[in-house]
């Protein structure tokens, strides 16, 4: 009760101290007690930099190459350490039974070559077989042509229709053709030949043909291609000693052979003319020739009948 007493006593005596100032509008009034601060605000002071600010909450997606690095693991140091042997899981006992996968590999079977028939020099003989194959593919490879001799039907009419196969067969059959009328396939042969004049340009002797089929020392100067003789080597020897180079039946073979290949791609042609543009006599057209019977030994493979 006494706080009201006091109350209402205040507002007269504000009253009429307003009333002796002047008007004043009842709003200015009503502003002036809204307007008066209560005893909280007015005995509390305020400090200003305590109020705390507006916590802001802030989402930002994070970009994919904003994100942390990532840290690759630094290579292992290099020693000398020896290292483990990685051992491949072994195959179960079935797989490991069958034979590798190896590319399909054509086989060539060739007829037994003339010099092949004779039961005793069989296993001998069948080796220069494979020398005269080889020597062919590998340094006279143009014989296997189609069109590499004019009158190539003398000795094969069915020539121009055979296989590679065959055709390597067929010339070596031409070859030991040559070899039985010039060295009777003994690769020891050797010849004086009375015959010729001058002299070997290599041994400074007489000419003298010898091997299977009948090689001079000269004739490794005559060609462009290398016969592999050795004269300083064999002129230490006897005139018929195996040990000499050109009585070796590869190094005799592989020289003859590209001699005969020189000669048909000179004149395209087996049987020659004239008797000072060919190699062997036997193949000259003249007396002492022997097509008729090389022709007889080459006809007499299968595919050439």
């Amino acid at each position: 009760m006494k706080a009201v007493y006091k109350k209402i006593t205040l507002v007269l005596a504000i009253m009429v101290s307003l009333q002796s100032c002047g008007p004043f509008s009842s709003q200015a009034f009503q502003d002036s007690v809204d307007n008066q601060p209560t005893m909280e605000e007015s005995t509390l002071p305020v400090d200003i930099d305590l109020i705390p600010e507006p916590v802001v909450e802030i989402k930002e997606e994070i970009k994919e190459e904003e994100k942390k690095p990532e840290i690759k693991p630094e290579p292992a140091p290099v020693t000398n350490e020896p290292v483990a042997e990685v051992i491949e899981p072994s195959l179960p006992a079935a797989e490991a039974s069958k034979p590798p996968v190896t590319p399909s590999i054509i086989e060539t079977k060739h007829e037994p070559l003339a010099w092949e028939s004779a039961l005793a020099t069989r296993s001998k003989h069948s080796q220069w077989s494979k020398m005269i194959y080889q020597i062919i593919q590998t340094k006279a490879p143009e014989m296997l042509g189609q069109n590499v001799a004019d009158d190539v039907e003398i000795f094969c009419p069915k020539y121009r229709t055979l296989n590679d196969s065959q055709r390597l067969n067929f010339w070596g059959q031409l070859i030991v053709g040559i070899a039985k009328f010039e060295s009777s396939w003994n690769p020891l042969s050797s010849s004086i030949e009375s015959r010729m004049t001058g002299t070997d340009s290599v041994t400074g002797k007489h000419i003298a043909s010898e091997g299977l089929l009948q090689i001079s020392y000269q004739d490794e100067r005559n060609y462009p291609f290398k016969c592999g003789f050795n004269w300083p080597k064999d002129k230490k020897l006897p005139q018929k000693d195996p040990q000499k180079t050109i009585l070796d039946p590869y190094l005799n073979l592989n020289c003859g052979i590209q001699i005969f290949s020189y000669q048909l791609k000179r004149f395209n042609r087996i049987v020659v003319k004239e008797s000072r543009q060919l190699y062997w006599a036997v193949l000259y057209n003249g007396r002492v020739n022997k097509i008729k019977e090389i022709a007889q030994i080459t006809k007499s493979l299968s595919f050439c009948k």
